[in-house]
């Protein structure tokens, strides 16, 4: 699997989180996707020979949000989630909550951005590239003017992570 959404969530708590302290927007009332509604296990990579325990639950939270639970063998980390447009792509954005212990550390960044598709059965989740949008920016506008700068760079989102659809609802 690929490290990032481990990162993420592991440090999304694969995240671990998040990268940056600002959203890269603000809610826009998008209705969300439902058919992210459900329970996704983690496809190992295939040079990966390790088993993958990663499984993500996406809850709607309400018509224009989201709530995940991400699990990993070793922790679980809890998002809001909402659909953005920035320019022309259409993105999540996510919100760190929490963690299994229900603790948020005052340094930890909340927020990142995720790019999805699903195709059938799978949902491949990249996460914004913080090389191409860095954190270090300091607002939203910022951050905003870089991804609009970027958003026909094909690495402007990166390592895909894929999952399969485990429960549906």
């Amino acid at each position: 699997m690929k490290s990032w959404l481990i990162i993420i969530f592991a440090a999304m708590l694969i995240i671990s989180g998040c990268e940056y302290q600002e959203p890269l927007a603000e809610k826009q009332n998008l209705p969300i996707d439902e058919s992210l509604i459900g329970q996704w296990n983690a496809v190992p990579d295939s040079s990966d020979t390790s088993p993958v325990n990663d499984r993500i639950v996406v809850l709607k939270l309400s018509g224009t949000e989201y709530l995940v639970h991400y699990y990993t063998g070793s922790g679980s980390m809890y998002f809001r989630a909402y659909p953005l447009k920035v320019g022309n792509i259409e993105c999540l954005q996510l919100q760190l909550l929490g963690y299994q212990d229900g603790k948020l550390a005052r340094d930890d960044a909340p927020f990142q951005v995720a790019k999805y598709t699903v195709s059938g059965d799978i949902v491949e989740i990249r996460m914004m590239n913080t090389s191409v949008v860095s954190p270090k920016l300091g607002s939203n506008a910022a951050m905003r003017e870089a991804f609009l700068k970027n958003q026909a760079n094909d690495t402007l989102f990166r390592d895909p992570g894929k999952f399969r659809r485990a429960i549906k609802p």
